[in-house]
C-alpha cells in the first residue's frame, strides 16, 4: 500500500482499523447469513399463503379441464354427422370457467408487491415460468374445439403445464427449517403422484366416451407407464410424512379403500392388454372409486401446504432472537475494539505531534531565520540561536535530540553555500567589471583607428569590430544586472526618446532590419536611460533572432494613459499559449539565481531592469505572426521635450520645413580636429527660416554651439503624416555637392547626437568627445572613403531598393516639401532614406557608447547572455 504523503495519525489509524475492518466484516456476515434464514423463515407464512395454495386450485382446475377435453374428442367421434352437440360440451365449459378463475387468482397473487418483496430469486424464476407455461393453455383449447389436436397431444400439452407448476411449488418447498423441508419434499412427490392418477382417469374416460370403448395401443402404453410411476411416487412419498400427515393418506389406500378400489382396476386393464376389444369395468365403478380418491386426496394435499409453512414460525421467532443476540454481542465487541485503539493511536499521536510541532517551529521560524540572516552577510552563532526541543517522553526526548542534530548539520552546511553563493558572485561582478573597461578601452582604440583610416576595406573591419565591441559592452552589463548588481551608468539630464529606441537598435546585430516609426517628442529621464536602452535591445534582438532574415522588425512608440507605450514587433513563428504565459511569468517573478536558465538569460535581464524602473513587460502575439513585446514606461520617468514640440508646432502652423535643431553644412576639405580637442559640428549648414531647402552655401558659417543645443534632436515627429519628420532635414543637400555621390554623407561625429550628449559637461579630463569630422584628404582620399561607406553600408545589411517603395519611402516622403520631387529615395545620391536612418542609428549609438564612460564615471555595462552561436538574448 503506498504510505507517501500519508501523516502518522493515519497511518496509525490504518494500522488499527485493519483488524476492526475484519472483526466488523465477519460480524456483519454473521449476522446477514443469521437475518437471511430468519427473512426467509419470516416470508415463507407469505409465500405459503398468496403462492402455494392458489397453485394447488390451479393444478385440481386443470386436472378435471384435462379430462373434460380428452372426453371431449372422444365424444366429439361418436357424434360425426349429428345435428345436436355432444353431451359433455356444458362440463367442459364449466370446467374451464374453473380453471380461468384459480389462473386469475394466482396470477393476480403473483403481481402482488408485498408478496413480490417476500420472494426468493428461485420462487421468482419458477413463479414466472408457471405463468409463462399457463399462457398457452388458450392454444390447446382451440385445438380441442376444432378437434385439429389429437388426444396424445391434448394430454401432453396438459402435462406440461402441470409439470411448470409442479416446479414452482418445489422451489417453495426448500426451505431453512429440516422438518417443514422434509414434509415439503413428501407434499411435492404426492402432487405428482396425484398428477399421474388424473392422466389415468382422463385416458380412462376418452376411451369411455369413444365408439369403440377401448383403449388403444398408444393410450394403453400410456396408461401402464402412468400407474407405473403414481405407485412409485407413492411409495417414495410415505416414508417422508409425520405420522399426524401419513394416516389419512394410509386410510386412503387401505382395502376397501376408494385408492385401493382404483388400484384394483388399474391392475384390470393391465391385465387386459393392449388388445383388449373394451374396459374390463364398467365406467360408473370407474367413476365411484376414482372421484372419491381424487377429491380426498386433493383435500389433504392442501391442508398439508399450511402444515409445511406453519412448521417455519417457531425457527423463524428463533432466528431472530439469535440475530439480536449475535448483532449485539459483535456490536459491543467492535465498540470495545475500536474504543481500545483510538486510546492508543491518540497516545502516539500526541507524542509524534509533540515531535512534529517542535521540528516544524525549528524548521520554519528558527532556521529559516538563521539562514536569513546569513544570506543577508549577519554573524550567526548557530548552537546559540537554535533552541534544543524539549520533551517529556524519553523516547520522544532522544528522537528531538537526534532530529536537532540534524538541524544544526543543516544550518552549518547552508551556511558554507551561502558563503560560497557570495564569493562566486563577487567574482563574477569582478569579471564583468574589468570586461567593461576593457571594452571601453577597446571602443577608444577603434574610434582613433576609423578617423585615421581611409581604406574601404579596412574601415569596413573596423566598423563591424565597432559594432561587435557595443554588443560586448552590453553582454557585461547583463552579467552585472543578473549578478543583481546595477549597472552604473547614469546620466544628470534626460535623454531624448529618438536618441534612446536609436541607441536600442544601434546595440542589436541585425541593426538594419528594424524598423523606428515615428517616436513622440519625449525624454527619457537620466537616471533610466542607460537601462531602458539595454531592455529594448534585449527586446529588439530577440525579435531578430526568432524571425525570418529577410523580415522586418518594426519599432513603434506612442503614449497612453499610464505612461509611454513602446511595442516591438517581429514576423517569426510566434510562440504557443502556454510558452506565452511561462515567458511573461519569467518576466514579472523575481527569481533567485540559482533558478535561472542559461538559456534565457535575456528574460530575466529584461525582468530585472522592468522591476527596477516599474516598467511593464508584456510579451503577447503579434498580428504579424509572431511575437509583440508591449513595454509600458510610467511618466515618473519621462520628461517631454517643449522646445522639440514648439518647433515642429510652429512649423506645420506656417506651413513651413524648419529642421529640428540648425543645420551646417560639411565642408569636406576642412581639417580634421585633432583627437584630443573639441569635435567639428559636422553635419549640414543652418538654413534660415524661409532659405529654399538645400540652398546653403558651402562657406556658410555653421552656427554656434549655443544655437546647436536650443532642441533635442527629433528624428521623427510626434505624428505619422502630420508633423513630418525633420530629420529628413538633416539629409537634404544641393545636388552638386561632392560628399553625397554615393547616397551616404562621409561620416561626421557627433552629426546626429542629441544636444545633452553633444555637451559633455562633465566629461573627464582628458577625454575630449570624438571627432568624426573628415581629415584633411585629397579628392582620391574622398572618393576612396565614399566607396568605404557604400561597402560598409551593403555589409551592416542596408535596405535596398525593394523597400524604397514600401511604407518606409511612403514616411520619406512626408519630410520634403510642396514642389520637390519624391520617388522614395534621395534625389540627390539614388540612395533610400531609410538607409541613411540606419547608418545614423548606428553611428549613433557607437558615440554614445563611447561617451557613456565619460558621462557617468562607470563602465558600461551588457547583458551576458552567451555569444553568437548562443543565440544572444535568447528568451524562447
Amino acid at each position: 500500500m503506498k504510505s507517501r504523503g500519508s501523516t502518522i495519525r493515519h497511518k496509525l489509524t490504518a494500522l488499527l482499523l485493519l483488524p476492526l475492518m475484519s472483526l466488523a466484516t465477519l460480524w456483519a456476515y454473521a449476522a446477514y447469513l443469521s437475518l437471511g434464514n430468519a427473512l426467509t423463515l419470516a416470508h415463507v407464512n407469505t409465500i405459503g399463503t398468496h403462492l402455494a395454495h392458489p397453485l394447488g386450485h390451479v393444478v385440481i382446475s386443470l386436472q378435471k379441464e384435462r379430462q373434460q377435453s380428452l372426453i371431449r374428442i372422444a365424444a366429439g367421434k361418436a357424434h360425426e354427422g349429428k345435428a345436436s352437440e355432444p353431451p359433455v360440451l356444458k362440463d367442459l365449459t364449466q370446467s374451464r370457467a374453473a380453471t380461468d378463475k384459480a389462473i386469475k387468482e394466482f396470477i393476480a397473487e403473483a403481481h402482488n408487491d408485498s408478496v413480490r418483496d417476500d420472494e426468493t430469486s428461485k420462487v421468482r424464476k419458477s413463479v414466472n415460468a408457471a405463468e409463462h407455461a399457463l399462457g398457452i393453455i388458450t392454444q390447446t383449447r382451440r385445438g380441442v374445439d376444432t378437434g385439429q389436436l389429437p388426444s396424445s397431444k391434448v394430454l401432453a400439452s396438459y402435462t406440461a403445464i402441470n409439470a411448470a407448476i409442479s416446479d414452482a411449488f418445489r422451489s417453495m418447498t426448500i426451505l431453512p427449517n429440516d422438518d417443514a423441508q422434509d414434509l415439503g419434499l413428501a407434499l411435492f412427490t404426492l402432487v405428482l403422484s396425484g398428477d399421474f392418477l388424473s392422466q389415468e382417469d382422463a385416458l380412462i374416460s376418452a376411451a369411455a366416451a369413444d365408439p369403440h370403448r377401448r383403449l388403444d395401443r398408444e393410450a394403453y402404453s400410456a396408461f401402464v407407464q402412468n400407474v407405473g410411476a403414481e405407485r412409485y411416487l407413492n411409495a417414495l412419498a410415505m416414508p417422508g410424512l409425520p405420522p399426524a400427515q401419513r394416516a389419512p393418506y394410509e386410510k386412503l389406500a387401505a382395502a376397501g379403500g376408494p385408492l385401493q378400489q382404483v388400484m384394483a382396476m388399474e391392475q384390470q386393464v393391465i391385465e387386459a392388454g393392449p388388445g383388449a376389444q373394451h374396459l374390463p369395468f364398467p365406467i360408473s365403478q370407474w367413476r365411484t372409486a376414482y372421484d372419491k380418491a381424487w377429491m380426498t386426496s386433493n383435500q389433504l394435499a392442501l391442508e398439508d401446504i399450511d402444515v409445511v409453512f406453519t412448521l417455519t414460525e417457531p425457527p423463524a421467532h428463533r432466528a431472530l432472537v439469535e440475530l439480536l443476540i449475535a448483532g449485539l454481542l459483535g456490536l459491543i465487541a467492535v465498540v470495545a475494539s475500536v474504543t481500545t485503539s483510538v486510546k492508543v493511536a491518540r497516545s502516539l499521536v500526541m507524542d509524534v505531534s509533540r515531535l512534529r510541532e517542535s521540528a516544524r517551529n525549528l524548521t520554519e521560524d528558527r532556521l529559516r531565520d538563521v539562514v536569513g540572516r546569513l544570506r543577508r552577510g549577519e554573524s550567526v552563532d548557530v548552537a546559540a540561536d537554535m533552541a534544543r526541543p524539549e520533551f517529556v517522553n524519553a523516547e520522544m526526548a532522544r528522537l528531538g535530540d537526534a532530529f536537532f542534530a540534524l538541524q544544526l548539520t543543516a544550518v552549518e552546511l547552508a551556511a558554507e553555500d551561502i558563503r560560497l553563493y557570495q564569493g562566486f558572485k563577487d567574482v563574477f561582478l569582478n569579471l564583468a567589471r574589468r570586461s567593461q573597461g576593457l571594452v571601453h578601452r577597446q571602443l577608444g582604440v577603434l574610434d582613433a583607428m576609423e578617423k585615421r583610416e581611409t581604406d574601404p576595406e579596412v574601415l569596413s573591419g573596423l566598423y563591424r569590430l565597432d559594432q561587435l565591441a557595443t554588443r560586448l559592452r552590453r553582454y557585461s552589463e547583463g552579467l552585472i544586472i543578473v549578478s543583481g548588481a546595477a549597472s552604473g551608468r547614469i546620466w544628470r539630464h534626460a535623454i531624448p526618446a529618438v536618441d534612446v529606441v536609436r541607441g536600442a537598435v544601434a546595440e542589436t546585430e541585425d541593426y538594419a532590419r528594424v524598423v523606428v516609426l515615428p517616436v513622440p517628442h519625449l525624454g527619457i529621464k537620466g537616471q533610466a536611460a542607460a537601462d531602458v536602452i539595454h531592455l529594448l535591445a534585449e527586446l529588439i534582438e530577440n525579435a531578430q533572432h526568432f524571425s525570418p532574415a529577410d523580415s522586418e522588425v518594426r519599432v513603434s512608440m506612442g503614449t497612453g494613459a499610464s505612461g509611454v507605450i513602446l511595442e516591438v514587433d517581429d514576423r517569426g513563428l510566434g510562440m504557443h499559449e502556454k510558452a506565452l504565459e511561462a515567458a511573461n511569468a519569467q518576466i514579472n517573478a523575481p527569481q533567485d539565481i540559482s533558478q535561472l536558465d542559461s538559456t534565457h538569460l535575456g528574460l530575466v535581464t529584461v525582468g530585472r531592469l522592468a522591476r527596477r524602473h516599474k516598467i511593464s513587460v508584456t510579451l503577447r502575439p503579434s498580428p504579424f505572426g509572431g511575437v509583440s513585446a508591449v513595454v509600458l514606461i510610467p511618466y515618473t520617468l519621462v520628461e517631454e521635450d517643449k522646445t522639440a514640440a514648439e518647433a515642429q508646432h510652429a512649423a506645420v502652423a506656417t506651413n513651413k520645413y524648419v529642421a529640428a535643431r540648425p543645420l551646417t553644412q560639411h565642408n569636406p576639405l576642412a581639417p580634421a580636429a585633432p583627437l584630443g580637442g573639441a569635435p567639428d559640428a559636422g553635419g549640414l549648414e543652418y538654413r534660415a527660416e524661409g532659405t529654399p531647402l538645400g540652398s546653403a552655401d558651402e562657406d556658410t558659417p555653421a552656427p554656434s554651439h549655443d544655437a546647436e543645443s536650443a532642441v533635442w534632436s527629433a528624428s521623427h515627429p510626434a505624428d505619422f503624416g502630420q508633423n513630418e519628420p525633420a530629420w529628413h532635414a538633416h539629409h537634404t543637400s544641393s545636388a552638386d555637392q561632392p560628399d553625397m555621390v554615393d547616397g551616404l554623407p562621409r561620416r561626421v561625429r557627433q552629426a546626429n547626437l542629441a544636444p545633452q550628449l553633444r555637451h559633455d559637461d562633465y566629461a573627464p579630463a582628458g577625454k575630449a568627445p570624438m571627432d568624426w569630422s573628415q581629415p584633411p584628404e585629397t579628392g582620391q582620399t574622398m572618393a576612396a572613403g565614399a566607396q568605404a561607406r557604400q561597402q560598409s553600408t551593403s555589409l551592416f545589411g542596408a535596405l535596398g531598393d525593394s523597400r524604397a517603395g514600401g511604407a518606409q519611402a511612403t514616411v520619406a516622403s512626408g519630410a520634403w516639401g510642396p514642389g520637390h520631387a519624391n520617388d522614395g529615395t534621395d534625389g540627390q545620391t539614388g540612395r533610400a532614406p531609410q538607409v541613411r536612418s540606419l547608418m545614423s542609428a548606428l553611428q549613433h549609438g557607437a558615440a554614445r557608447g563611447r561617451l557613456e564612460h565619460a558621462d557617468t564615471g562607470e563602465f558600461p555595462a551588457p547583458d551576458l547572455t552567451g555569444d553568437r552561436h548562443q543565440r544572444d538574448g535568447d528568451f524562447r
